[in-house]
């Protein structure tokens, strides 16, 4: 028989639900533990990541565990128990006894060292994308070790911790797409990717915009060219004209990327400053008016504008006016 959630259990799941809507990442994960621990006793706790071409797990978010406990349980990841096949689509959960694994997995038997002698996993393939979620809780013995009672409720609760941190992930991700649609400056439809490439998430409009733009694109890696700017680090934008496209990439937590696409626009060739002198001649500025604004001489001003003139292929202000009226639904490359 399913265990059926009681009262308590599903004001939980609610309180989890309405969390993703405002915690994101890292905050997000370290929030959902903490709740989990008031609903359910455990020793420690590991938040990780699984991509299904490498063995070793990523952790994002712990609890109680040091460095040292939590390498052998990221090394026992590595195990058949964790293997993103045993799953299927839909993931699974497990109880799991170190004493059993001790002799053939070092890794078991270190993790029995620091007095751990259970885990209760939950692995959970996210669809359309190389990455698991993997939830590992751990009793040690001096607490005692899982009941079934605990064992029935985890059985419950863990998918909606992965389910929530979904949520959360699409609700940060499709935000500029919200702001779009409201006409407020954005950076473009959105994914999140790993240091080489690999798209953890993203938004309908990511995938869409990828699959116009890219050729035989495999729809779980970002395209080369795109992938190239991980490496820099920070925030920054670029221009790829291969594409017909701008990017912005900035590093978000869990040792991820955030990257922001849209199509290239003229004014991705203006500097700051250009910006600027664009806003007072949208403005209806004269030149003095805005030399005068932004600290310049005037004939600084009017060779600002007469590069904008150039870059933008404008022959008069009607036409500056006009650009910058379809730009404004794009953040500009402020490098923010």
């Amino acid at each position: 028989m399913d265990w059926i959630p009681t009262a308590r259990d599903s004001r939980w799941i609610a309180t989890l639900y309405r969390g993703a809507s405002v915690a994101h990442g890292a905050t997000f994960q370290r929030w959902a533990l903490d709740q989990l621990a008031d609903r359910t006793r455990f020793s420690a706790a590991a938040w990780c990541l699984r991509r299904a071409d490498r063995e070793r797990l990523t952790a994002t978010s712990t609890r109680g565990l040091s460095p040292r406990s939590l390498e052998p349980l990221l090394m026992l990841g590595a195990g058949e128990w964790l293997a993103p096949a045993a799953g299927g689509e839909s993931g699974f959960v497990a109880q799991i006894e170190f004493a059993a694994l001790a002799d053939a997995r070092p890794a078991a038997a270190l993790l029995r060292e620091h007095g751990f002698v259970q885990a209760f996993v939950g692995v959970f393939p996210q669809p359309g994308t190389l990455f698991s979620t993997i939830l590992c809780l751990l009793r040690t013995a001096e607490d005692g070790g899982f009941s079934y009672a605990d064992c029935d409720s985890l059985r419950l609760l863990l998918p909606h911790l992965a389910e929530a941190e979904a949520l959360s992930l699409d609700i940060r991700l499709n935000l500029d797409r919200h702001l779009a649609e409201a006409g407020r400056r954005n950076r473009g439809a959105a994914c999140l990717a790993d240091g080489s490439g690999a798209i953890r998430a993203l938004t309908a409009d990511f995938r869409e915009l990828m699959q116009r733009r890219v050729i035989g694109w495999d729809g779980v890696h970002l395209p080369r060219v795109i992938e190239l700017g991980l490496a820099c680090g920070g925030v920054h934008s670029k221009s790829v004209p291969a594409l017909g496209l701008h990017v912005r990439i900035a590093a978000s937590d869990e040792d991820l990327f955030e990257v922001h696409v849209r199509p290239a626009h003229p004014f991705d060739r203006l500097s700051a400053r250009e910006h600027d002198i664009v806003k007072a001649i949208v403005d209806g500025e004269s030149y003095k008016v805005a030399a005068r604004r932004l600290g310049l001489s005037a004939s600084t001003v009017a060779n600002h504008a007469s590069n904008i003139y150039r870059k933008l292929g404008a022959l008069n202000r009607d036409q500056v006016v006009d650009l910058a009226t379809s730009f404004r639904g794009t953040r500009p490359d402020d490098g923010e």
